[in-house]
This record gives structure tokens, sequence and C-alpha cells, in this order.
């Protein structure tokens, strides 16, 4: 997926984020992976915001059968467009 410009299009979908969360003290980049959902984004301000997604595997954290609590429904990520390095929609199969 070209980011940023196929976002939008795919706003109100899960997508499997891999992104830049820290570097480590060598100057490796740390990365870590989440699905989430986008809620905005500003290429010109290189900022996006993401929630949650609302599946199965976020689900499960609060335990097996349960919904996404208030927590992790007002939880949001701010990450910057550089920090994204792989971004794809997710099956929630």
């Amino acid at each position: 997926m070209e980011v940023p410009g196929q976002l939008e299009r795919f706003k109100d979908l899960p997508m499997a984020v891999r992104y830049v969360e820290k570097f480590d003290a060598t100057g490796v980049e740390v990365l870590k992976d989440n699905i989430f959902a986008l809620e905005s984004f500003e290429a010109e301000s290189d900022k996006s915001t993401w929630k949650l997604a609302n599946v199965r595997a976020n689900r499960e954290q609060a335990g097996k059968g349960r919904v996404l609590t208030r927590k992790q429904k007002e939880w949001r990520a701010e990450l910057p467009l550089s920090s994204l390095r792989l971004v794809h929609l997710y099956m929630d199969v």
C-alpha cells in the first residue's frame, strides 16, 4: 500500500500496521505490530492517529469471548507517517 496515498481509501477497515516504536541504544529500530483502524492523518504534518480495530485479535486481550473494553475503545496512538514501515488490510477470519 502506498502510505499515505491509500490510507484515506481504506480508512474504515482494520489494518495490520508495523511501525517504529523507538530506537534502541545502538540506534537500531525497534518495530512493533498492531491491528489498528485509521482515525485521521495529515500528510503535510506527518501525523496519523490510530485506534484499536474491533477484531478478534484485539478483543482476546480482554479475555476470550469479550468485547473491547471502554479503555481499549478510547485508546489512541499518534504515529508519524515516517515511522510506518508496513501497512496492509487485515482480514479477521
